[in-house]
């Protein structure tokens, strides 16, 4: 299912082990925030060069991240196709999988960042950015 997306502004920690890292990035990202309970977490993939970023959408009013030592950037809006895990947690190996059954049936934009958004522990939705 195609899905168009809005620009997420969002806090970051870069995995220094692309994505084998990204439990300890999800770790470094979490240690500073006063809760997790509310919070929209993300996970976004740059397969051109294997960068991936544990991210957390950025709450302005109450959100400190020079404080955190974290960064900001934008998860850029656009078209993207989607799929769900249900009840992902101890699943993440499926991620991939499915990733890559979706970028068999759709032209894939480069440019743009695969997408993880941690909607609950009973659902993940995995966005891959699609070609108008």
């Amino acid at each position: 299912m195609k899905e168009t997306l809005q620009t997420i502004k969002v806090l970051y920690v870069e995995s220094e082990n692309g994505i084998a890292g990204s439990h300890e990035a999800f770790d470094r990202l979490e240690k500073p925030l006063p809760t997790l309970r509310g919070r929209k977490f993300y996970g976004t993939y740059d397969s051109e060069n294997g960068i991936y970023r544990a991210c957390v959408k950025l709450e302005i009013e109450t959100d400190k991240p020079k404080e955190w030592g974290l960064k900001i950037t934008n998860i850029p809006g656009g078209k993207y196709v989607k799929d769900k895990i249900k009840n992902w947690v101890g699943k993440e190996n499926l991620i991939g999988e499915v990733f890559t059954k979706l970028s068999k049936s759709h032209r894939t934009d480069e440019g743009r960042p695969s997408i993880e958004f941690y909607r609950s522990q009973r659902e993940l939705i995995l966005y891959l950015p699609v070609m108008d």
